[in-house]
């Protein structure tokens, strides 16, 4: 997602990527807190696949950016203030885009623990019931997030 979203371009890219990739490890830490999956809680890596609410990040990146500091006279800039606000924008536009519904907008079921698995092992399970050649048509897909998408599948 953050390849798709981030503008390198930007001045403030780093701290859009640092941000963003502490908030979602924060928040698949929760899904697997939440499903008791304190296994995998100990190895999972923020590219780990678990699901986690799309509007908590926007929230926890929009909270973030707009934060003001203390200081010794009263509110002062924070520290991310003003530094997300176009990646925000940005990872807005896409959620809102209909061509990205598959990433951005998924069923509900999708945000539980092994809802993915189960998708793969539907798709792309062996035996009787699967056996054979596999074809995954990709042509709906937008093609600026097509390499990250069969490059994942």
């Amino acid at each position: 997602m953050l390849s798709m979203i981030l503008d390198r371009s930007d001045q403030n890219a780093p701290n859009q990527a640092s941000r963003f990739t502490l908030h979602v490890r924060e928040l698949k830490e929760k899904t697997l807190a939440a499903d008791k999956k304190e296994d995998v809680r100990q190895t999972f890596t923020v590219d780990s696949p678990i699901p986690y609410e799309l509007d908590s990040l926007v929230g926890k990146l929009q909270e973030d950016d707009t934060r003001k500091g203390q200081g010794k006279t009263g509110p002062i800039k924070g520290e991310w203030e003003g530094k997300l606000t176009r990646f925000i924008s940005r990872l807005k536009a896409k959620i809102e885009d209909r061509r990205y519904g598959f990433m951005f907008q998924p069923p509900q079921a999708a945000l539980g623990y092994d809802w993915l698995a189960a998708q793969m092992v539907g798709l792309l399970g062996s035996g009787k019931d699967n056996s054979g050649i596999k074809v995954v048509d990709f042509s709906e897909v937008p093609s600026d997030v097509l390499p990250v998408v069969a490059g994942t599948a």
